[in-house]
């Protein structure tokens, strides 16, 4: 229940009641109210609510939710850390088999917001993952960002060729959308005495091109071989797990044209303010670990980081903001009740104004920010 929220300085409170359920097998539901107040902010809202129907291998869902997706801890192209918006889905409730393990997801979206570029635009998202064998697994990410107030609309049969892109790069066809491409390897290494020792990378792309595409010539990249990935976002990335502890490292670079391209110059690609993708937004170098201790449902988590942004863009008159930050929360689980303290310390070189991350209006100041926070919970 904590996707969406965005911290202002002061006191912030959130208040939230979940309820779900199952009718047989088949059928369930979950509903999600949340209040808010704080600095600027009191409201009370549907957070998140869907149905779902489980149909063999198979789950469909409608209603309000959000997605994450990939190896790492937020995932270059769905982060799951936005507001949860209207959707309808289908995925696999579990592998299908062939010639190793399958799972595939398909969305459709609606961003509902006002926005400086076009309202309420539309989300299409499809994963393919592919696990041959108990050690490698590879999956593949498709976005496209469409439609919405002074874009064009697209009849149902013209969906198979907004899907595949071939006119991308047709400046001003009615196909000329904000796409992405990606994917993702991940690999466990059998190493005594860990219980899982995982290495991955992934890599998001705003710019492709394809000899499929009108105007394209071939050529040669991997892992597509004909489709050639342009700039966009990179994470490396390890998780080491002996219980109870587990160990997450990871390094990510994002470039300046990542999640806000000709389309929706503004917003881009993110819902109310945050980025659907990573969450620290474009042309940034995020360098974090994160050690978590567990036993049951009792827990004590450590991070710690470094943040540089821009990395590559040139600003006048700050010219990057640097961020260096600590972490420590714990988990306590007493009967039905739940406690979770957390603190955060923040060394901020520099100061961006901007209301996203995907621009810029830094100013030169130096802040040390302290996030100190308290959850309470009570499972009926």
């Amino acid at each position: 229940d904590k996707e969406g929220q965005r911290l202002r300085e002061g006191v912030n409170a959130f208040f939230t009641m979940s309820l779900g359920g199952r009718f047989g097998s088949n059928l369930g539901y979950f509903l999600q109210a949340r209040a808010r107040y704080g600095p600027g902010a009191k409201e009370v809202e549907l957070h998140r609510g869907y149905l779902d129907l489980k149909l063999g291998k198979f789950l469909f869902l409608a209603g309000k939710d959000n997605v994450k997706v990939g190896p790492s801890r937020f995932g270059g192209l769905l982060s799951g850390l936005t507001s949860p918006f209207w959707q309808v889905r289908v995925q696999t409730a579990e592998p299908l088999r062939f010639l190793g393990l399958w799972d595939l997801l398909a969305m459709r979206a609606w961003l509902l917001e006002d926005r400086r570029d076009h309202s309420d635009p539309g989300l299409l998202f499809f994963r393919v993952c592919f696990k041959p064998s108990r050690y490698l697994e590879f999956g593949v990410n498709r976005a496209t960002l469409y439609g919405g107030k002074g874009r064009p609309g697209y009849a149902l049969w013209e969906y198979p060729r907004l899907i595949l892109g071939q006119e991308e790069n047709v400046p001003g066809s009615k196909y000329d959308n904000d796409a992405f491409l990606g994917y993702d390897i991940s690999v466990d290494l059998p190493l005594r005495p860990f219980d899982l020792f995982r290495l991955y990378y992934e890599k998001e792309a705003t710019d492709v091109k394809t000899p499929l595409q009108k105007g394209e010539k071939f050529e040669f990249d991997l892992p597509f071989v004909v489709v050639k990935l342009y700039e966009g976002a990179s994470t490396f990335g390890l998780l080491v797990k002996k219980a109870p502890f587990s160990f997450r490292g990871e390094v990510t670079l994002t470039k300046g044209t990542m999640y806000l391209h000709h389309a929706y110059p503004h917003e881009g690609f993110s819902y109310k303010g945050i980025p659907l993708g990573y969450p620290y937004g474009r042309d940034v170098l995020h360098i974090a670990a994160q050690i978590r201790y567990q036993r049951g449902e009792d827990a004590i988590e450590v991070e710690m980081g470094f943040i540089e942004q821009p990395l590559k863009e040139d600003l006048e008159p700050v010219k990057e903001l640097n961020r260096y930050y600590l972490g420590l929360s714990l988990e306590k689980r007493h009967g039905n009740f739940g406690v979770s303290p957390f603190l955060r310390v923040d060394l901020s070189k520099g100061e961006n104004l901007s209301e996203t991350p995907l621009h810029y209006e830094l100013r030169d100041r130096e802040r040390l920010i302290f996030t100190l926070g308290l959850r309470l919970s009570y499972f009926f």
